[in-house]
């Protein structure tokens, strides 16, 4: 006589693990992570496969943006929040000096577009109230001109540059006139030579503060 024996199924799929109980190391952990985020995985994703909380995995994704050296000290035990905090203030000071490096920088050219446009008016031997109505002039064109085409002219090939954006006109012009033309003509060089629009317009206001000083009230 036979008896029925019952034999129980192999298990083929386990129920997810709750957030926090899973028994991977920190360096397993770390390298799960990397590999889901080479992957293109969400935060969210590498949480649910390695059974942690998201806030775990993006604390991972900072780990491993540490140095060579401070990641290999928390793969092998380390602390690792000291070191992030001091990452996070390298960062930040990473960020400032980049930061201040741009505002030297756009002060430069500032001041170089200033001392351009201020030599180049006085060649032509106008009284302050004329070289503010030219800058006045051409400020709200400035504004509102938008280059496609951002390019830095060299030192060297300034004069070449405004020379190149002169208009057509006779030597010969009545004062009215010669405004007009030197209008036309510093607003075409301007533009090619800086074209970052909020240069031009602290350098133009700069200029326009100065000449409005100079100019009789009347």
């Amino acid at each position: 006589m036979h008896q029925n024996v019952l034999v129980s199924k192999p298990q083929t799929s386990m129920s997810p693990a709750k957030p926090g109980t899973t028994s991977l190391s920190r360096k397993d952990r770390l390298f799960r992570v990397q590999l889901g985020v080479a992957a293109g995985k969400s935060n969210r994703q590498i949480a649910k496969e390695l059974c942690v909380d998201e806030g775990t995995v993006r604390r991972d994704r900072r780990t491993l943006q540490l140095s060579k050296e401070d990641l290999q000290a928390v793969k092998s035990g380390a602390a690792v929040e000291p070191l992030l905090r001091t990452q996070e203030r390298r960062k930040a000071a990473t960020a400032r000096e980049k930061q201040e490096a741009a505002e030297r920088e756009s002060q430069y050219l500032t001041d170089r577009l200033v001392n351009l446009i201020s030599t180049w008016l006085n060649q032509y031997g106008l009284i302050p109230p004329n070289q503010l109505h030219i800058i006045m002039g051409i400020d709200r064109w400035s504004w509102e001109y938008r280059s496609t085409n951002p390019h830095f002219v060299s030192d060297s090939k300034i004069k070449a540059t405004i020379e190149g954006a002169r208009p057509k006109a006779d030597d010969d012009l009545e004062l009215f006139a010669l405004i007009e033309f030197l209008k036309v003509w510093l607003f075409r060089w301007v533009v090619l030579i800086e074209p970052d629009r909020d240069i031009r317009d602290r350098a133009l206001r700069k200029i326009r503060q100065e000449l409005e000083r100079q100019t009789p009230a009347w």
